[in-house]
């Protein structure tokens, strides 16, 4: 598992400094008076896609890992469960993406991707909180 946390993060440090490299004209679109204006300078905003391409890497891996080559992870994750937790990251994270791509996708439209992400999760998932 160790190996697999390390090279999940070695390819979301590569993907990001490829975005921080190539990613710039969409960093230039963003304000400087825009109310998450933490950096100086144009920084993408994207690095959560870099994350998502780790995860997506991670989560395929532990799908292959024990049929294919042998390597027990101690994490038991079928090929369904890989591809519902991506759909559901996506569908979380598309809005976000989309409006630091476009800086024109309101917070409503943002916050409904994450609730049908959610209700998604709890129905795909069957995640539910039990008292």
């Amino acid at each position: 598992m160790l190996i697999l946390l390390i090279f999940s993060a070695f390819l979301s440090w590569l993907a990001c400094a490829v975005m921080m490299r190539f990613g710039r004209s969409s960093a230039k679109k963003y304000s400087l008076f825009a109310p998450q204006r933490f950096h100086a300078g144009d920084v993408s905003r994207l690095g959560g896609v870099a994350i998502l391409l780790a995860c997506a890497w991670g989560w395929a891996w532990m799908v292959v890992a024990g049929p294919y080559f042998g390597i027990a992870n101690g994490i038991s994750f079928d090929a369904r469960s890989a591809l519902v937790w991506f759909v559901i990251t996506l569908a979380a994270m598309g809005g976000g993406v989309a409006e630091d791509l476009t800086h024109k996708l309101g917070p409503a439209w943002r916050l409904g991707g994450t609730l049908a992400a959610g209700i998604a999760a709890a129905w795909l998932l069957d995640a539910r909180i039990v008292r």
